[in-house]
């Protein structure tokens, strides 16, 4: 049940991104909304409340994925989710690329190594249902005429337990 919504919000996702220009700039033009900018901000401080649940995971919770901000062909930042998180070494994390369409340089399954910092949002599955997933929310408030509330409903209420 989850998988297939999921896909289904990479899709709207992928489509998003493609509205980024040609030429290189520095991110992708959806990133430079104020409410995804906003997303980021509290993503980044709840950070904590992920790896707690990472670190001493309840039963249930699984799919513990990040979003990082990783130079591309395209842009000096782009933003792509990972999982499969690892420590590489001295505050170094490597990880997955998790679901990138529309992505030409990532791939589902390449191996990537970020840190701490180049962190912007996370989730985590909670039962059936996200956790966190801030910048996703947020574009999902940005296409106020389409009817997402099937894509709503893979949500929590509350980002955070």
């Amino acid at each position: 049940m989850m998988r297939p919504a999921l896909a289904a919000l990479a899709l709207l996702l992928a489509a998003c991104g493609e509205l980024a220009p040609a030429e290189r700039s520095d991110e992708p033009a959806l990133y430079k909304y104020a409410s995804i900018q906003s997303a980021m901000a509290e993503a980044r401080s709840t950070l904590d409340v992920f790896w707690a649940h990472h670190d001493d995971r309840s039963p249930g919770e699984d799919g513990f994925r990040l979003k990082v901000a990783e130079p591309s062909d395209a842009y000096e930042r782009d933003y792509v989710w990972v999982e499969y998180l690892q420590p590489a070494g001295e505050e170094l994390w490597r990880g997955a690329v998790y679901l990138q369409g529309g992505h030409e340089q990532f791939r589902t399954g390449d191996t990537i190594e970020f840190s701490e910092a180049d962190i912007v949002d996370w989730a985590y599955i909670d039962g059936e249902r996200l956790r966190g997933a801030y910048t996703s929310r947020a574009m999902l408030d940005l296409a106020p005429n389409a009817n997402v509330d099937n894509l709503r409903a893979i949500y929590h209420e509350e980002p955070t337990p």
